[in-house]
C-alpha cells in the first residue's frame, strides 16, 4: 500500500513527505560541508531490517514512517517529531454520532493484527461494557474486506494514517469517517545513527530552518491535505500535537 510518507513513483524515484524532510537534511549537510553537492543513493528498507541497516551504517537517514520509541532509541537516534499517528476508529458516516451501535447484539470490532491495537480496543470494551466481538485480521485490506460481512462499525489499525491512506487509494475514503481521540500514541521521526554529533546537528538545524520559514507546514499540506500525485487526497489536517511540536522548534503560530 502506498501512502504519503515515502513511495516510489514514475521513473523509480522515491518521493513523499518523509523524503522531502530527508532532502532538507541533505541540504543542511551540504551547506555545512562547504556547499559541495552530495550524491544521494536511495536504498529500500523493510520494517524488519530498517533499524539494523541504520546501526550498521548501510543507510544514513531512514525516510519512512517509523515510530520513535524508548527501546529503539537505545540503538538509533530520531529527528524532531514529524507526524503523530495512533489507533482510532473508522465508522460509516451515518454511525458517527452514535458509536454505541457497537453495543447491538452480534456487533463486531475489527482490528489489524497488532497487539497494542487489540489491547486498546479490549480496554474500551471492558470499561464501557460493550457487547462486541473483536475480530483480528492480518492487514488493513483484510480488515476492510471483513467490514462487508457484519454490522459492526469499528476498524482500527495501530496507525490511523495508514488506514486513511488505504481507504483513499481503494476509493472508499468517503464511506468511512475516522473519528475519536487517539487510543494509542505513535510519534514518527526520521531515524539516523546514534552518537553522530555532526549528523544530529544537521538534522536539528534542518528542522529549525523548515519551521521558522514555514516550509515545514507547506510540506505537510502538500502531502496530507492536497491531492497527491496518485490522484488521491487524504484530507488529513495537522493534529494539535504535531502543530504544537512544530511550534516548539520555531514554527510561527497560525
Amino acid at each position: 500500500m502506498r501512502c504519503a510518507f515515502s513511495f516510489v513513483g514514475q521513473g523509480k524515484t522515491p518521493y513523499g513527505y518523509s523524503i522531502d524532510l530527508c532532502l532538507a537534511i541533505v541540504e543542511e549537510i551540504t551547506d555545512a560541508t562547504g556547499g559541495h553537492p552530495l550524491r544521494i543513493e536511495y536504498l529500500p528498507v523493510t520494517p524488519e531490517n530498517r533499524i539494523d541497516r541504520v546501526v550498521n551504517g548501510e543507510i544514513d537517514l531512514e525516510c519512512g514512517a517509523t515510530t520513535n520509541t524508548a527501546r529503539r532509541r537505545t540503538r538509533v537516534a530520531f529527528s524532531p517529531l514529524t507526524f503523530v499517528a495512533g489507533t482510532r476508529l473508522a465508522v460509516p458516516p451515518r454511525q458517527r454520532a452514535a458509536l454505541g451501535v457497537a453495543t447491538s447484539p452480534g456487533a463486531r470490532s475489527r482490528s489489524r493484527a497488532a497487539r497494542p491495537t487489540e489491547d486498546a480496543i479490549r480496554q474500551i470494551v471492558a470499561k464501557t461494557g460493550l457487547r462486541t466481538e473483536i475480530v483480528t485480521t492480518e492487514d488493513i485490506a483484510a480488515g476492510v474486506r471483513a467490514g462487508g460481512r457484519g454490522p459492526g462499525p469499528m476498524r482500527s489499525p495501530r496507525d490511523d494514517v495508514l488506514l486513511m491512506g488505504y481507504l483513499a487509494e481503494v476509493g472508499q475514503r468517503a464511506r468511512y469517517d475516522v473519528v475519536g481521540e487517539l487510543l494509542s500514541y505513535e510519534p514518527y521521526g526520521i531515524m539516523y545513527a546514534r552518537d553522530d554529533a555532526p549528523l544530529a546537528a544537521a538534522v536539528t538545524a534542518a528542522f529549525v530552518r523548515l519551521a521558522r520559514t514555514r516550509e515545514l507546514r507547506w510540506i505537510y499540506l502538500r502531502w496530507f491535505e492536497r491531492q497527491l500525485p496518485s490522484g488521491v487526497r487524504l484530507g488529513l489536517p495537522m493534529s494539535p500535537q504535531l502543530q504544537r511540536a512544530f511550534e516548539m522548534i520555531g514554527l510561527p503560530p497560525e
